[in-house]
C-alpha cells in the first residue's frame, strides 16, 4: 500500500477515511489487475450516499451487506436512480463513474479501453467477474466502518472519495497525473481564509473530488451561513475524480447550483468550456423537468380514467370477459 494515502490522516474521520480507502484498495487489487478505477469508485459512493442508521436507529450495516452480498448490481443502480431523480443536473459529471452498471446492449469494449472480453457479461449487464469484484470491496468497505463515517454528520469532516482515489492509484500514476490530495487540516485553513459570504461565488480548477469545497462549505456553517446559497464551479482533468466530486457536492449539502465538468484547463478555452457545461446542464434541467410534467400528467389521467368504485357495492360484471378494466392505482415509475 502507498504510504501516500497514510501521510494524509490529520483528524479522527480523516484516520476512519483512509483505513476504508486501505481496506478498499486491498481488495480491489486483490481481484483485479486491469488498473480501472470506476468499479470500486462507484461502489464506495454509492454506499457514501446511504444513511448509517435507518428511521426506527436501527444500525444498516448488516442489512446493506446482505442486499449487496445478494445482488450488488441491484444495490448500486438503486442507488443512482434515486440519486438522479433528485440531481438530473449531475448525470454528465457522474456518468463515467456508473457507467459499468450500463454496458451497452452489444457489449462491445470502446476501442483503446482497459476492458477486456471476461469482462463482457450479458446482454445490457456487467460480466459476473465483474459484479464479484465490486461485492469484494463493497464488503470490505462495509466491513471497515464506512457507514460509521460516510453515513453520518462526520462525512462533513473529510473527503473519502479523495482519499480512496488516492489510495487507488499507485504512486507513480499520481506524480505523473500530477494529483496530490490536500488534507483535510489544510483545506480547512485555507479555507477559513477566505471568507465566505452567502450567495457568493467559489470556483477551483483544479478541484479533484472537490476537497477544498468541503472545507469551504465547512468554514460558512461554522460561522452559521448556509453553503447551499453558494455558486460552485469546479472542473479537472481526471473524469472519475470529477464523478467523486459530483457525489461530494451532493453529500455535503452544496446545494443546488453546482456546475462541475471535465476538462483540461490548460488547453481548453475557459469560456467556451463553461458555456459548454452550463448548456448540458441547464439541458438535463430542461429534460429533467419535463419528464416530471409528463408522469404527472399520466398519472393525472390514469385518476381520470380509473373507475371509482363505492367499496361496500358488489364488483360490476362484464358481458365481455375481453373487455380492459381500468388501471386501479396504477403510477408510473421514476
Amino acid at each position: 500500500m502507498s504510504s501516500t494515502v497514510n501521510d494524509v490522516a490529520s483528524s479522527n474521520a480523516e484516520r476512519d477515511a483512509v483505513r476504508i480507502a486501505e481496506r478498499v484498495a486491498e481488495a480491489w487489487h486483490s481481484v483485479d489487475h486491469s488498473g480501472r478505477l470506476d468499479v470500486p469508485m462507484s461502489v464506495v459512493a454509492a454506499i457514501a450516499t446511504v444513511s448509517a442508521t435507518s428511521a426506527e436507529g436501527q444500525d444498516l450495516t448488516e442489512s446493506l451487506t446482505a442486499w449487496i452480498t445478494a445482488n450488488v448490481v441491484e444495490f448500486a443502480r438503486t442507488v443512482w436512480a434515486r440519486f438522479l431523480t433528485g440531481r438530473p443536473d449531475l448525470a454528465a459529471p457522474l456518468y463515467p463513474m456508473i457507467a459499468w452498471l450500463y454496458p451497452p446492449p452489444d457489449n462491445h469494449p470502446d476501442p483503446g479501453s482497459n476492458r477486456s472480453h471476461s469482462e463482457e457479461g450479458e446482454e445490457g449487464e456487467p460480466s459476473p467477474e465483474l459484479v464479484s469484484r465490486a461485492q469484494t470491496v463493497a464488503i470490505a468497505a462495509l466491513r471497515a466502518g464506512q457507514l460509521a463515517l460516510s453515513g453520518t454528520g462526520r462525512r462533513l469532516e473529510t473527503d473519502l472519495l479523495g482519499i480512496t482515489l488516492t489510495g487507488l492509484r499507485p504512486r507513480s500514476a499520481l506524480r505523473t497525473r500530477g494529483q496530490f490530495y490536500t488534507p483535510a487540516a489544510a483545506a480547512d485553513v485555507l479555507a477559513a481564509m477566505l471568507g465566505l459570504s452567502e450567495h457568493a461565488s467559489v470556483s477551483d480548477p483544479a478541484m479533484g473530488t472537490g476537497g477544498m469545497f468541503r472545507a469551504a462549505a465547512a468554514a460558512m456553517r461554522a460561522r452559521g451561513m448556509n453553503p447551499a446559497t453558494v455558486a460552485w464551479v469546479g472542473t479537472d482533468i481526471d473524469p472519475i475524480a470529477v464523478a467523486a466530486a459530483a457525489v461530494n457536492s451532493a453529500i455535503w449539502g452544496l446545494g443546488p447550483n453546482v456546475l462541475i465538468w471535465t476538462v483540461n484547463t490548460l488547453s481548453a478555452d475557459p469560456a467556451d468550456s463553461y458555456a459548454t457545461a452550463l448548456a448540458r446542464r441547464n439541458e438535463l434541467l430542461d429534460l429533467a423537468r419535463w419528464h416530471a410534467r409528463n408522469r404527472t400528467l399520466r398519472q393525472f389521467l390514469d385518476l381520470l380514467t380509473t373507475p371509482h368504485q363505492n367499496p361496500e357495492a358488489e364488483p360490476e360484471s362484464h358481458s365481455d370477459p375481453g373487455e380492459p378494466a381500468g388501471r386501479d392505482g396504477e403510477t408510473d415509475s421514476a
